[in-house]
């Protein structure tokens, strides 16, 4: 006789194991945390970017001493 239990549970155990992106969301700052001050303006080479590759390829090409800026957003790194 063939086991189905193991079928039916997993949209259960999937669905389980689901986590809400507001879940992930940081986690609200502490009054007592003081702001961090604002970063001084960028020097030398600046590259922005707006996406994975972009921002390897920029870590490839920055010079010493150089910024890489990234646009607001979550990036999925592979590596």
């Amino acid at each position: 006789m063939k086991n189905t239990n193991r079928v039916t549970l997993l949209p259960a155990l999937l669905a389980a194991l689901w986590i809400p992106m507001s879940a992930m969301a940081a986690p609200p700052t502490p009054e007592w945390l003081p702001e961090a001050p604002p970063l001084p303006p960028p020097e030398g080479q600046v590259i922005e970017v707006e996406t994975v590759e972009e921002f390897f390829e920029a870590v490839e090409a920055v010079e010493p001493g150089g910024t890489i800026l990234l646009a607001d957003g979550h990036y999925a790194m592979p590596r």
